[in-house]
């Protein structure tokens, strides 16, 4: 028997893997060894270690996120022992969620936060939701316009930072 019949994993494209989870391999029956054996769909996602050993014993079992799309991804641990008449199953389920694109809500004076074209040099304010590296953060933004037509992110946080134009 382990510790857990289901394991449940979350990832965001992008971000860091998810943290491993251990489960714990007992026996009843004495000091079986047992052997672990994986049925995992859409991919060699998961990774499991070690595959053998006696109880009482911990497995770790972790996410590889290299190449994942978003989607969900199901997998069955078989723990399995020449004590034991069955494997026991533990299901391992992982949702990997990409990142929306940032959506711009408007672009405004960082002074007077008043809408409308941007000159040179001007002090902007860039307003939305998504515009922080992996979704965290505030749903307001700031910018570096270096003209018109070429921008680049500005360092900061929180509402209140502001890009120069120019």
């Amino acid at each position: 028997p382990t510790s857990l019949s289901s394991l449940t994993f979350h990832y965001i494209v992008g971000q860091h893997a998810p943290d491993p989870q251990t489960i714990q391999v007992a026996s009843s029956g004495g000091n079986a060894p047992f052997t672990v054996s994986t049925l995992v769909a859409g991919g060699n996602w998961l990774k499991v270690s070690p595959t053998r050993g006696n109880p009482p014993a911990p497995v770790t079992v972790s996410i590889d996120t290299q190449g994942l799309g978003a989607g969900n991804y199901t997998a069955t641990l078989n723990i399995s022992s020449p004590n034991s008449a069955s494997p026991t199953a533990v299901s391992v389920t992982l949702t990997v969620t990409a990142v929306p694109p940032p959506q711009l809500t408007s672009i405004t004076n960082a002074a007077s936060y008043f809408a409308g074209a941007i000159s040179p040099g001007e002090n902007v304010v860039i307003f939305g939701t998504g515009l922080w590296p992996n979704g965290v953060g505030s749903n307001a933004s700031s910018i570096r316009m270096h003209t018109a037509t070429n921008m680049q992110a500005f360092s900061g946080s929180g509402p209140g930072w502001r890009g120069k134009a120019g």
